[in-house]
């Protein structure tokens, strides 16, 4: 006790011994793609697209890329299994070489939609992606021929032939879509638990917001000016000619079809050469 009646405090310090680690940075590899396709395809002809993969991070690589595809497969209206009038699948191919491809086609598991087991991605606990869509449209997985794809590697174009149904409606567009991924994730090993698969967007293919609208068309037509160049003098000397062509979708028909040709007032109609096939 101390004079005053009070108790003494003791202290006492102790020292921690603190060792550095080793600065780490998360990986972080960023799958990505784009899709190009003609806005308007003749309806019962083929046609292609092209998806464009990327490594969109700056500096890590991915390994295992592939490229999902989502093919409208019903149409606008169609039923799975009868009445389909969308799009098919024909091939894919990187620099004319033929990729490995699968093809899976949505079941119906309830409400006329359905899930498919993915290929090659799985979750941290090793279990394979599912992916979800309408029953009878078709999921594209495309393999990349590469092991891994790095940041500074220039973006890799899949060619991909389609084909478009001959019921196809006429005027309703029909959505491709499309997302990335890398198989292995961040390295090469098979180790989902700390390595997952990595893929760009989620599991319901409605909801992927890589798309190219392709609209069934029956008639294309085009205008080509056959002078010598993209100018003329003027006068009855200096006579030009266009070329109207009119393409009509195979299988197709039509009838009583008129074309009329709006002339600015700069220039006059002089004679019709030919109708070929007349």
């Amino acid at each position: 006790m101390s004079r005053n009646g009070l108790s003494s405090r003791h202290s006492s310090t102790r020292r921690f011994q603190v060792e550095s680690l080793e600065d780490r940075r998360l990986l972080a590899a960023q799958p990505a793609v784009a899709l190009s396709a003609p806005a308007q395809v003749m309806i019962g002809e083929d046609f292609q697209i092209t998806a464009t993969f990327d490594n969109a991070d700056a500096t890590d690589p991915g390994f295992g890329p592939f490229v999902d595809l989502y093919i409208p497969v019903n149409g606008s209206d169609g039923v799975a299994g009868s009445g389909v009038d969308g799009i098919a699948f024909s091939g894919a191919n990187y620099l004319g070489a033929s990729i490995a491809t699968t093809l899976l086609t949505f079941p119906d598991d309830g409400g006329g939609f359905g899930s498919v087991v993915h290929p090659y991605a799985v979750d941290a606990t090793g279990t394979p992606l599912t992916v979800l869509g309408a029953a009878g449209d078709q999921l594209a997985v495309l393999q990349l021929p590469f092991g891994s794809f790095t940041a500074e590697q220039p973006p890799a174009d899949i060619v991909i032939d389609m084909h478009l149904s001959n019921l196809a409606d006429l005027g309703q567009p029909l959505n491709l879509r499309a997302r990335a991924g890398f198989e292995f994730g961040n390295d090469a090993l098979a180790n989902p638990s700390v390595d997952p698969s990595l893929v760009s967007a989620g599991t319901s293919a409605s909801g992927w917001t890589v798309a190219a609208p392709v609209e069934p068309t029956l008639i294309q037509l085009r205008k080509i000016y056959s002078g010598p160049e993209d100018e003329t003098a003027t006068g009855p000397n200096f006579p030009r000619q266009y070329t109207i062509e009119i393409d009509v979708a195979d299988g197709q028909t039509v009838t009583n079809l008129d074309v009329v040709d709006l002339l600015p007032n700069n220039l006059e109609a002089i004679s019709i050469d030919s109708i070929l096939p007349s």
